[in-house]
């Protein structure tokens, strides 16, 4: 009795179990990880019942020691509270479970010193894998950084949605380029020639990339560039609402807003200011995030392939611990245009 109630207060043992079924522990050892001997079936049932009764678990780490792996994903994001992030990390750890590997999340609040720290704490943690999602504030420097201190640990890692080609590692990222290309056309093939583009941060490649796309659709379709219309953003609500009152001077009829939440911001600013969308400005979003759907006006968004992401990450990086080799360092997924209600056809 009394030794049950022990094992309820702490994790139960091999050399527990031997105590209470009185065979050894190697006996008790070579039972429970089912290797070969010439145990009897009623010793093996015996042993089997008892570490039942008593909730034996294995020790995952005592286990990843002898086999010098752990069968754990670390896995860093830059904000676990926005929308993108939530979701990527979602489909990560169903995907990684499928697999046979647990994740650890850690999110660094768009910090470049939290992230070096995440690093390490993985690292130490003996994680098999580690996958990156930059913070906002790196730039490439930086970027270099954190991949010079990934490799000097000698585990396989990847990056995710943001990276810098020279940095030349493996990455998962969505075709932004196309992105961008994709909302421009389709507010130039709704009429709009005068667009205005809110861009994200400009030292992140995602960012960039937006707003190359939105360069070629006005090229595919002969519009001459305005560079007064490439209004700088930070991918925050508060940006998108100071978007509003630098586009509000120009003469522009339609908007691409490189983030979902700038978007809400320019929405917002518009309202207060009493201009309506699509009435005064026509307005394409990234990202689709559920609520885009329930807006007073819903808006018409690319929606990003971030389940997919996740899984191709999660496949990734168990390629690369079990040394799979890919063709490619980059997977390139493509996003989709959402058409709702946000933009107006004009003449």
């Amino acid at each position: 009795m009394g030794q049950h109630l022990k094992n309820k207060n702490k994790r139960t043992t091999l050399k527990d179990i031997s105590n209470e079924t009185g065979f050894s522990i190697t006996t008790v050892s070579l039972v429970l990880n089912n290797k070969p001997s010439r145990i009897s079936d009623t010793v093996k049932e015996k042993i089997i019942t008892a570490a039942k009764e008593m909730g034996y678990r294995p020790n995952q780490t005592a286990i990843g020691l002898v086999k010098q792996r752990s069968t754990t994903i670390g896995l860093i994001v830059s904000n676990i509270s926005n929308t993108f992030y939530a979701n990527l990390t979602k489909g990560i750890e169903i995907a990684c479970k499928e697999l046979g590997y647990n994740v650890i999340l850690c999110n660094t609040d768009d910090k470049f010193e939290a992230c070096e720290e995440s690093i390490q704490i993985l690292a130490d943690k003996g994680v098999d894998g580690i996958i990156l999602g930059m913070s906002t504030d790196m730039d490439e420097e930086k970027a270099h950084k954190s991949k010079a201190l990934l490799e000097s640990n000698k585990i396989p890692f990847i990056f995710v949605d943001r990276f810098f080609f020279s940095m030349d590692c493996p990455t998962v990222i969505a075709d932004n380029i196309l992105g961008g290309f994709l909302a421009t056309d389709y507010l130039i093939k709704m009429g709009h020639k005068k667009i205005a583009c809110i861009t994200g941060p400009t030292q992140l490649s995602d960012a960039r990339d937006r707003v190359i796309g939105y360069k070629r659709a006005l090229k595919a379709h002969g519009i001459k560039l305005n560079e007064n219309y490439i209004i700088d953003g930070d991918y925050s609500m508060k940006s998108g609402m100071k978007a509003f009152d630098d586009i509000q001077q120009l003469d522009t009829t339609g908007v691409f807003s490189s983030s979902g939440l700038m978007a809400i911001g320019f929405y917002k600013e518009a309202r207060k200011n009493h201009y309506r969308i699509p009435s005064d400005y026509s307005l394409v979003s990234y990202d689709d995030y559920f609520y885009m759907d329930l807006m007073e006006v819903p808006f018409t968004t690319i929606k990003q392939p971030i389940f997919e992401m996740g899984k191709a990450c999660a496949q990734k990086i168990v390629d690369l611990i079990k040394g799979v080799k890919d063709e490619t360092n980059y997977t390139i997924l493509p996003p989709q245009l959402i058409i709702r209600e946000s933009v107006k056809k004009i003449n």
